[in-house]
C-alpha cells in the first residue's frame, strides 16, 4: 500500500481536489439557487434576482440625451435582425414614460466599445450590450479591416477561425460572424463543437489565417458573452489594430444584404458549402501537442489538468484527459 501510494500520490492529490471543488461547487450552487437567470437574446428575457426596498425614481433625460437616444433607438429598429429584441424596443419606446427611456438609454448610451480584449458585455438588446445586431456589425467592421490591412484577395484567401464557448448564444454569434464573412467571400474554418479559447489562436497560426475570433467572455458572470479578436500572429490585437477595427465598425452599421432570414443562416449561404471548413481537427493537434509537451512530467499535468478551467467548455478536461491516457 505505501509503494503505492508513493507512486500514485500526484493522482490521488489531483481526485481529491477535484472531489472538493465539486463539493464546493454544489454548495455554492444551492446558496445562489433563483437569485438570477439567463438572459437569452432570442426572447430577450432575464435578469437577476429581487432586493429589498423601493426603485429608484427615474431620471429624467436631458434633450441632448433624448436626442441622442432617439436616434440609436431609430436605427436600432430599422437595423436589428432580432424579431424579438426589435419588439420589445419599439414598445418600450412607444411607452413614453420617464421609466422606459431611462431603461432605453442605459441599454443604448454608450455604445459598447471595442478595444485589445475585443467586446464583452451583458446579453441584451440596445448598443451597449451583445446581441445579433451588435456581433452583426462587429463582424462586418472587422471583415472590411482585414481587406483594408491584407488586400481583398489575399484576406479572403487566408479566411477566419472561428469558435465559441458554450454560454448561451455563443454559437449563434458564432455562426452570424461565420455568414457575414461568407457573404464577402472569405474561407472560413469554423470550429464546429464548443472550443476552448486557445484552440482559435492556434488554428490562426496553423491555417495561417487573417484573423481569429472566439465567442467567449471568459470568467464574466453567465449573462455575458463576448467577442475576443486575435491577429494573423496568433496574438490579441493591439493598437493600432483595435482602435482600426472600431473605426471599421462604424462605417459598417448597415447590415449587408436584404433578407434578415436568410442572411443569417450559414445553410442559407449560396457560397457556403465552399468556403466554411470544419476546424474540429485543430482541438485534436493542439491537445497531441500539449501532451507531448508534459509527457515526461506528470507533477506539472496533473496541476494544469486541475486548474484550468478553459474558458467554460464543459468538456475540455475530459478531452484533456483522454489525450493524457493515450499517450
Amino acid at each position: 500500500m505505501s509503494q503505492f501510494i508513493k507512486e500514485k500520490w500526484p493522482y490521488l492529490l489531483a481526485g481529491g481536489v477535484v472531489a472538493a471543488s465539486a463539493v464546493g461547487y454544489l454548495v455554492y450552487r444551492k446558496q445562489k439557487a433563483g437569485s438570477s437567470t439567463a438572459v437569452d437574446v432570442k426572447t430577450g428575457s432575464g435578469g437577476g434576482g429581487g432586493g429589498g426596498g423601493a426603485a429608484s425614481a427615474p431620471i429624467k433625460l436631458t434633450a441632448e440625451q433624448f436626442a441622442e437616444l432617439k436616434a440609436a433607438v431609430e436605427q436600432y429598429i430599422a437595423y436589428d435582425p432580432n424579431p424579438i429584441h426589435k419588439a420589445t424596443v419599439e414598445v418600450i419606446w412607444g411607452l413614453k414614460t420617464d421609466a422606459g427611456y431611462e431603461q432605453l438609454y442605459k441599454a443604448f448610451i454608450p455604445r459598447i466599445s471595442f478595444g485589445t480584449a475585443g467586446l464583452r458585455s451583458k446579453m441584451s438588446f440596445g448598443y451597449s450590450n451583445m446581441n445579433d445586431l451588435v456581433v452583426l456589425q462587429t463582424s462586418q467592421g472587422l471583415a472590411r479591416y482585414a481587406e483594408q490591412q491584407f488586400g481583398s484577395k489575399k484576406a479572403h484567401e487566408m479566411g477566419i477561425v472561428i469558435g465559441y464557448d458554450g454560454r448561451y448564444n455563443s454559437a449563434r454569434f458564432a455562426d452570424i460572424n461565420a455568414c457575414k464573412f461568407v457573404s464577402q467571400g472569405f474561407n472560413v474554418y469554423l470550429v464546429s463543437e464548443l472550443a476552448m479559447t486557445p484552440i482559435v489562436p492556434y488554428a490562426v497560426l496553423q491555417y495561417g489565417a487573417a484573423v481569429g475570433v472566439m465567442v467567449t467572455a471568459s470568467h464574466n458572470p453567465k449573462n455575458d458573452n463576448g467577442y475576443k479578436v486575435y491577429w494573423a500572429n496568433g496574438a490579441q490585437i493591439i493598437p493600432p489594430h483595435d482602435a482600426g477595427i472600431a473605426a471599421s465598425i462604424m462605417a459598417n452599421l448597415k447590415p449587408w444584404g436584404t433578407d434578415p432570414a436568410k442572411d443569417l443562416k450559414l445553410s442559407a449561404q449560396p457560397n457556403g458549402k465552399a468556403l466554411v471548413k470544419d476546424a474540429m481537427e485543430m482541438a485534436d493537434r493542439y491537445f497531441s501537442q500539449v501532451t507531448k509537451l508534459y509527457k515526461w512530467n506528470p507533477y506539472v499535468l496533473v496541476t494544469d489538468i486541475i486548474t484550468s478551467s478553459h474558458h467554460h467548455i464543459s468538456n475540455a478536461r475530459r478531452l484533456y484527459c483522454d489525450h493524457v491516457w493515450m499517450m
